[in-house]
């Protein structure tokens, strides 16, 4: 995602690898650190492993066209071979943090959009 936005703000045409049809399933660093405040709290996480995600996933495209709506740009990307091993779909399993009454609250258009707003501020402030 900060590849596409980065390359968005320097009005650059950002890569695709593949054809954009792989699934993942983000989640907003916020939501993640929400997680880790129950870690610190709650003894039943002490030696365990859990997955953490939104519980739903999207394409790679999806992603870049939310992008590139968000920052109201029009630059297509430019598509390259795939990269070998990467999974065709992620979709984490959260069951076992939902357990413990944890879930993620950032939709991911408000997730993106917090991302460019960082970006722009903190990163690419040299680049707009």
């Amino acid at each position: 995602m900060s590849a596409f936005i980065i390359k968005l703000l320097k009005r650059q045409q950002p890569v695709i690898y593949g054809t954009g049809d792989k699934r993942r399933d983000f989640v907003y660093v916020d939501d993640v650190n929400d997680f880790h405040t129950i870690c610190l709290q709650d003894r039943r996480t002490e030696n365990q492993v859990f997955n953490l995600g939104s519980g739903q996933n999207y394409s790679v495209k999806d992603i870049y066209r939310l992008v590139s709506e968000l920052l109201d740009m029009d630059i297509p990307p430019a598509y390259k071979p795939d990269l070998p091993g990467e999974a065709n779909e992620t979709l984490a399993d959260i069951r076992l943090a939902a357990s413990l009454g944890w879930k993620a609250k950032t939709d991911i258009r408000t997730g993106l959009n917090n991302a460019i707003e960082y970006i722009k501020c903190q990163i690419a402030k040299d680049l707009i």
